[in-house]
């Protein structure tokens, strides 16, 4: 009688001291990893979930540096389980077995939100000499057309008046107006006045084609609003992720890295135009760094789910299934949603 009371209890201690090993990877607000231990959105529901299951197991994290190390250690069966934001694939599918999804969402866009190109090129270092260099022509014509016409009745024989009238002139000949209030009497001056018109018409060339450049990449510069705005540039995604799969579906030019940080790194460094991941992480990236230069596009794009990966044939699938759906059908499930993301998406 006593072996089986000593027994029993050590059954009910090994059962209560029940351990599962859970594996993550950093996935902000999903999975938040600090030094203290790991919190986030997933965290707080796998840790309710596993307590409903038995409320004395013990939870042990096991941390993967990325998406496709955590898809492994769940495929050779080194944690029970595995949660981040992890969106279930056809592909994933075949090789581990996943719960209901506790999450809907899909992908975004990240772009740098340039300040307006024609203003940069209008105050640039090459117009700016541009106008140097008119205003400098229109001084020197100026001189000329006066010296040359000073001793005819057309021009002031006072230098500064008469170099004033030569710069109204010079401007109303190389922009081919032709008021005709001042006009060169000498052979000399005429001469000059067939030169302005000729030169006149190339330096006018040079300032349209620079506003014109100036408004073009304006336009060109801030018009990402979809996924097709996106090609024939760039953009950086990270590496065995859904959005990496989707991407290189659909373009042709990618920049694929191994974290969402060296991502935001390549646009910063405008070695892509674009970052295309998760939207939540982006939005939650977003409202914890005050980056004024950086916007998210409007728009979730390739809907997906979000669900909890197991080994193949894991006892633990049908338990948390069922904990998972009593869950999100209770009020905890809004409360977890409002605490981390602030609003029902």
């Amino acid at each position: 009688m006593t072996r089986l009371i000593i027994f029993l209890v050590l059954l009910c201690t090994t059962s209560a001291q029940e351990s599962i090993t859970v594996g993550i990877k950093s996935a902000p607000p999903f999975v938040i990893l600090s030094q203290e231990k790991p919190s986030g959105f997933s965290i707080d529901l796998i840790e309710k979930i596993i307590t409903d299951i038995n409320k004395d197991a013990k939870i042990v994290y096991h941390i993967d540096e990325g998406i496709s190390p955590h898809l492994q250690s769940i495929e050779e069966k080194r944690v029970d389980l595995g949660i981040a934001a992890t969106t279930v694939t056809f592909e994933r599918e075949a090789r581990m077995e996943f719960s209901q999804p506790f999450y809907y969402s899909g992908l975004g866009i990240l772009v740098r939100e340039e300040e307006s190109a024609k203003w940069k090129l209008i105050f640039s270092q090459e117009t700016l000499l541009l106008f140097v260099a008119l205003a400098i022509y229109v001084i020197v014509i100026a001189n000329l057309i006066w010296f040359f016409e000073r001793k005819q009745k057309t021009f002031s024989r006072i230098w500064h008046s008469g170099v004033a009238q030569g710069a109204w002139w010079t401007i109303v000949t190389m922009s081919t107006v032709g008021y005709g209030d001042f006009s060169p009497q000498t052979r000399m001056g005429r001469l000059l006045a067939i030169f302005v018109i000729f030169s006149g018409i190339c330096l006018f060339g040079l300032l349209i084609a620079s506003f014109s450049s100036a408004l073009t990449l304006d336009r060109m510069g801030n018009n990402i609003k979809n996924m097709h705005d996106t090609m024939g540039f760039p953009v950086a995604v990270v590496s065995g992720t859904t959005g990496e799969k989707y991407m290189q579906k659909i373009h042709p030019n990618l920049v694929s890295v191994g974290s969402l940080s060296a991502a935001l790194k390549a646009l910063e460094e405008q070695r892509a135009k674009a970052v295309v991941h998760d939207i939540p992480i982006l939005r939650y990236y977003m409202k914890n760094n005050t980056q004024p230069k950086l916007k998210l596009v409007e728009g979730i794009f390739f809907p997906s789910a979000y669900a909890i990966a197991f080994p193949i044939k894991s006892p633990l699938r049908k338990r948390v299934n069922i904990r998972l759906l009593k869950i999100m059908e209770s009020e905890l499930y809004n409360k977890l949603i409002t605490k981390w993301f602030g609003r029902r998406e």
